[in-house]
């Protein structure tokens, strides 16, 4: 098979620099397509919490969610548009930005957010008062269209510890390497 392919590149010698220029512009193009600059939008729901109080008029049950929305792409994303299932008793959204809050004709609760940076991150806090939660139910702009993700609330490092661990990992791969290649080359040798 190797002979053929050989055979057929040499037959070809006259269109050589051609092939090989349509070959890489090709793959220049593929790459730029894949590495391009855009806004990438992923949204979840980290935490909920729940609080009976009782009062004069009786009990009243308070539902407290923390929806996440962030741009993990390299551009900025314009004109976000973030839906809700039903409108909640109060809203705020951190860092404070300009918002507006709309209903749709179905009933769904909008939220226009005018600009997200790359690699921002924005925390909206909904409450609901004696009422059902808000289900998010999508997040998206005119350039993408959000991805729901799990977001976990986790401890924050310091950065002596995360480079003690990268560099823990970093030996460790070494070394599971090292054990590997000594592995083979025992296994060559005791065959041989």
């Amino acid at each position: 098979m190797s002979e053929l392919l050989g055979k057929l590149w040499l037959s070809l010698n006259p269109f050589q620099p051609q092939i090989l220029a349509f070959l890489l512009t090709i793959i220049g193009s593929v790459a730029a397509y894949f590495f391009r600059a855009r806004v990438k939008l992923i949204y979840g729901h980290p935490n909920n919490s729940f609080h009976s109080l009782t009062t004069d008029t009786g009990p009243v049950n308070v539902f407290c969610e923390k929806h996440y929305v962030q741009n993990v792409g390299r551009k900025p994303a314009e004109k976000i548009e973030i839906a809700f299932s039903c409108t909640p008793s109060g809203i705020t959204v951190f860092p404070p930005r300009s918002f507006e809050q709309s209903t749709g004709s179905d009933g769904l609760m909008m939220l226009a957010i005018p600009y997200l940076a790359p690699g921002e991150l924005i925390i909206i806090d909904t409450i609901h008062v004696n009422s059902r939660t808000a289900e998010l139910r999508a997040v998206h702009c005119p350039e993408n269209v959000g991805r729901r993700v799990n977001f976990w609330v986790l401890r924050r490092f310091s950065a002596t510890f995360n480079r003690f661990w990268l560099a823990a990992v970093i030996l460790g791969v070494f070394y599971a390497v090292q054990l590997a290649i000594s592995m083979v080359a025992y296994l060559v040798r005791a065959n041989t």
